[in-house]
């Protein structure tokens, strides 16, 4: 709800908005070799390494599994990938100690995929926009896991060829 205001007021106010979706890399071994409390733990840790390296009036939430939705209000395509960039090397330089379990002292170290999409004439709805950075996910997942993408329709025909091969 909080996040269909905030692109209501950014269409409203002609602004801009963006999504992003941040997904663990390899999080099904973290769980299936560490057990769900640990899963549970590293899932606890994005949360807040998230919440630290991001404005205070950005949304996040869980999206799904071992993915989580960001609304960046005011954020344009182009601030929004340096943002992700930004997170995606905040995330990996943080490992994870878990602390229980059979597999206490263990330590994951994170890497994401991400997917951006901005707010546009086509994508001016919440779904929309979640839809296009799912697919910016799926294309950063097929090209490494330490990737940024965005779709290529929001990129500018000029730096298509270059960031077809995302940013590492």
């Amino acid at each position: 709800r909080e996040a269909e205001v905030e692109l209501a007021r950014a269409q409203r106010h002609q602004g801009s908005a963006a999504v992003v979706i941040v997904r663990i890399d390899h999080f099904a071994s973290v769980a299936e070799t560490a057990g769900r409390p640990a899963a549970d733990q590293v899932l606890r840790r994005m949360a807040c390494i998230l919440r630290e390296h991001l404005r205070g009036y950005d949304l996040i939430g869980r999206h799904a599994g071992e993915r989580f939705a960001v609304l960046l209000p005011e954020t344009g395509l182009e601030e929004a990938r340096r943002v992700s960039e930004r997170l995606r090397d905040e995330l990996a330089a943080e490992p994870v100690a878990i602390e229980d379990g059979s597999h206490a002292g263990f330590v994951f170290r994170m890497t994401v995929s991400i997917g951006v999409a901005s707010m546009d004439e086509a994508r001016s709805t919440l779904a929309g926009l979640i839809e296009a950075a799912d697919a910016a996910l799926a294309g950063a997942a097929r090209a490494g896991a330490v990737v940024c993408a965005a779709p290529a329709e929001a990129i500018p025909a000029e730096a298509a060829p270059a960031d077809a091969a995302g940013a590492r």
